[in-house]
C-alpha cells in the first residue's frame, strides 16, 4: 500500500498485519504521546498510557471503518485512559500550580522565557478541564472543531465555545492589558 488511508491500516491491523499496525504507531504516537504528557504532566505516565492506547487499537473491535474517523476515535480513547488514571491528579495539579503577580513581570533572560512556560502551564491547569482539553486536542494534536467534538463527545458549536473560551483565558493572563482595554 502506498500512502494508506486510517481505514485501510486499520483492517490491515486487524487481519494480522504487524507492518499496518507499526504504520498507524508511527502516523499517531508523537501526537498521542504530547497530548497525554499535556493531560498528566507526567512523561512515565504519558508513556505508560500510550501503550495502553494503542493495545486498545489491537483489542478493541468497536472503531467502526465507516465512520473514517479513526484519529478522532484514538484521541477519545487516550482521553478516556488518561482521565480514568488520573482524574484525581489532574484536580490536585490545578490547585498546586496557582499564578502569582511575580509570574506576570516580563524580564528579557532565558529564566524569564522559562517563567513564561510555567506562567502558560499554570495558566492551563487553571482552565476547567474540558476547555484545557479542547485547546490541547486544537493545538498539541491538530484536531479539527469536529473532531475535538467527537472526542469530548459534544455538538461541535460546544467544542468551538470551549476553545474560544481556553484561548480567551489564556489571553487574559499573559496579556492582562489587552482585555481591560475597549
Amino acid at each position: 500500500m502506498n500512502n494508506p488511508t486510517d481505514e485501510e491500516l486499520v483492517r490491515a491491523t486487524r487481519a494480522g498485519d504487524g507492518a499496518a499496525f507499526d504504520a498507524l504507531y508511527r502516523r499517531y504516537s508523537g501526537k498521542l504521546f504530547s497530548y497525554l504528557l499535556r493531560l498528566t504532566g507526567d512523561r512515565a505516565a504519558a508513556e505508560d498510557l500510550l501503550q495502553d492506547v494503542f493495545l486498545a487499537v489491537l483489542r478493541d473491535r468497536g472503531f467502526d471503518l465507516r465512520d473514517a474517523g479513526f484519529g478522532a476515535w484514538l484521541f477519545t480513547v487516550a482521553r478516556r485512559q488518561a482521565l480514568n488514571a488520573a482524574r484525581g491528579d489532574l484536580r490536585r495539579d490545578r490547585r498546586d500550580r496557582a499564578v502569582t503577580p511575580a509570574d506576570l513581570a516580563p524580564a528579557p533572560t532565558p529564566e524569564a522565557a522559562v517563567a513564561q512556560r510555567e506562567l502558560v502551564l499554570s495558566g492551563l491547569a487553571a482552565l476547567p478541564e474540558a476547555h484545557r482539553d479542547a485547546l490541547v486536542l486544537k493545538e498539541v494534536a491538530g484536531l479539527t472543531y469536529r473532531e475535538i467534538a467527537r472526542v469530548q463527545d459534544v455538538p461541535e458549536g460546544t467544542a468551538k465555545s470551549r476553545l474560544h473560551h481556553a484561548i480567551r483565558s489564556l489571553r487574559a493572563l499573559l496579556r492582562p492589558e489587552e482585555e481591560t482595554a475597549p
